[in-house]
């Protein structure tokens, strides 16, 4: 299979990581606050986080996920891909856990400037 990065251009897989379903962080349980030293964690806070962690779904079809190009540039890169031919649809850098826009810019909604792209691109 082969990821096309859209700083590096089309790489093979091996030179990327596999980190995870790309819906993950939007289901995280409690915006990641469970703070199991505190008296008032309740079965259920568990229950939630038990869930979180070890239950995953194994969609056949299209499925979104998240790589790291961690043998390349690092970035996190979002990728529509077809779980039963590996076929991938599409690419897009992924900014501290949320989606860029199809241009590989960050949501408006996202601050953070994609420092790596903008030397790539010539701007400082």
């Amino acid at each position: 299979m082969r990821i096309d990065c859209p700083l590096c251009g089309q790489r093979d897989m091996a030179e990327f990581t596999y980190d995870g379903d790309s819906e993950m962080a939007a289901q995280r349980p409690d915006n990641g606050a469970l703070d199991i030293s505190k008296d008032k964690v309740t079965a259920k806070d568990l229950e939630d986080w038990v869930d979180y962690v070890y239950l995953r779904d194994n969609p056949a079809g299209k499925h979104h996920e998240v790589w790291q190009h961690s043998a390349g540039c690092r970035q996190f890169i979002e990728i529509e891909r077809d779980t039963k031919t590996h076929k991938i649809f599409w690419c897009r850098l992924y900014e501290n856990g949320l989606p860029t826009d199809k241009d590989n810019k960050v949501k408006p909604d996202n601050k953070t400037v994609n420092k790596t792209a903008n030397k790539k691109q010539g701007k400082a």
